[in-house]
């Protein structure tokens, strides 16, 4: 199932899988367990954001899935800030 309501920034879209087997508990498909990631289609990567229980927690996280992208863009902004001050060096 695709998470709705992140923010515009996030550029790949999220995805929770509630119904998979769990051995190591013997309960099947209806586990408990949740699984929630982000699907990256050009470049055809899974990225893993929070395993949980549905009974210790009912959402998935969407604020931490907001600042994965937040956190990405800073680095790309501070990478871009470092290349223009080394390229003024040069001059």
């Amino acid at each position: 199932m695709r998470i709705a309501g992140l923010e515009n920034y996030v550029t790949v879209p999220a995805f929770i899988i509630k119904k998979f087997r769990c051995e190591g508990i013997n309960k099947g498909v209806n586990s408990g367990f949740r699984i929630t990631f982000l699907f990256d289609k050009e470049e055809s990567k899974f990225i893993f954001v929070e395993l949980f229980h549905k009974n210790k927690k009912k959402i998935p996280d969407k604020k931490r899935i907001n600042e994965l992208f937040v956190k990405e863009i800073e680095i790309d902004d501070e990478l871009y800030d470092y290349e223009e001050e080394y390229l003024n060096s040069c001059q």
